[in-house]
């Protein structure tokens, strides 16, 4: 193994001990306890040229075993890989949005992610697809009517974003109020 691996594991390893997040123990008999095994991860940090900066190593707990190529951390973390916002754009919007209430839990927040695991069991068909090569650029517009509307001279303003040549957002909003000076 080259020497940068080893030192990203070895700087891995003494963040646990830092941390005290783990203690090493006696091996407890396998027939007794369920024995959770690890795995390292390596990972080339690069820099906005592509260019590897650092390496990085991460132990982790193998509690289930996933499938290549989804990476269920990063389908729902707030910065996700590419191609699993090409699937899942719409249900990582309402999972970040919840995620941003974990630090304070409460029951209108847990009913609201029951909510959306019930649209996702109910709905399999719906959703955008945007197949791979596909144009994958969003782009926004906007304009305004600088008071439009001749009668109240409220002026009227809109946007909409596409992502490829799919429509995702768009709002039409006209001004609640017009304030006049002599």
């Amino acid at each position: 193994m080259e020497p940068e691996w080893i030192q990203a594991m070895q700087e891995e390893l003494q963040q646990f001990e830092l941390n005290n997040v783990w203690e090493l123990v006696k091996r407890p008999d396998p027939h007794k306890h369920n024995i959770i095994g690890t795995k390292w991860i390596y990972r080339n940090k690069q820099d906005e040229h592509g260019q590897v900066v650092r390496n990085k190593a991460r132990l982790v707990a193998q509690g289930c075993t996933q499938v290549e190529g989804i990476d269920f951390d990063e389908t729902f973390a707030p910065v996700a890989r590419l191609e699993a916002i090409r699937i899942l754009p719409d249900i990582m919007l309402s999972v970040c949005m919840c995620a941003r209430f974990q630090a304070a839990p409460k029951e209108s927040r847990h009913l609201v992610v029951k909510r959306i695991l019930r649209y996702l069991a109910y709905t399999p068909t719906l959703g955008s697809w945007y197949p791979k090569g596909s144009e994958f650029d969003l782009v926004g517009f906007s304009d305004a009517d600088y008071a439009g509307d001749k009668v109240d001279r409220k002026s009227t303003s809109g946007t909409c974003h596409f992502l490829g040549r799919s429509l995702v957002c768009w709002s039409s909003k006209k001004q609640n109020c017009v304030s006049l000076h002599c």
